[in-house]
């Protein structure tokens, strides 16, 4: 009960800040259902690109999502395109998302996930103090084995 009422609490208290969402692009090659699948993003601190990275602070993304098929089971894949070259994001990539899914009135999600109903992922990640000063694009994905759920690609500076 305290797990659910403090999740409520966190996303209300998110969605307050964060009321304007935050401007993302989508992710190219990828079928246009999986770019229709999101429909609210909030990364913190960030309003409008490029979203500031704190080396040494946590950053908090919640993402609203509406999934086109059934899912078993989702993985992050999570990359920061520098120079044209992905590198995978140290701590968030190709880790099991499926934790971090809610229903809409605050419950941990029970699974499979169905097609066409909302969903919200959440997820808070540390930007590590060894991170070098870059301006990165973001490129996050939930994905189930290669399939493609949801993606964005976001511009971030890690400052």
């Amino acid at each position: 009960m305290f797990k659910s009422t403090f999740f409520i609490l966190a996303t209300i208290f998110c969605l307050v800040i964060l009321a304007d969402g935050t401007k993302y692009r989508d992710c190219q090659n990828v079928k246009s259902e999986v770019n229709d699948a999101i429909t609210s993003l909030e990364i913190s601190g960030c309003e409008k690109p490029p979203c500031k990275l704190r080396r040494g602070t946590t950053t908090f993304l919640h993402e609203t999502f509406i999934p086109n098929r059934n899912i078993n089971q989702l993985k992050t894949s999570v990359k920061a395109i520098l120079l044209n070259l992905p590198v995978p994001f140290i701590g968030v990539d190709n880790v099991d998302a499926s934790k971090d899914i809610y229903t809409t009135d605050g419950q941990k999600a029970e699974w499979p996930l169905i097609a066409g109903r909302e969903y919200h992922y959440n997820n808070s990640f540390a930007v590590e103090k060894f991170y070098p000063t870059v301006a990165p694009i973001v490129h996050w994905a939930l994905v189930e084995g290669n399939d493609v759920v949801t993606c964005f690609l976001v511009n971030a500076r890690i400052v």
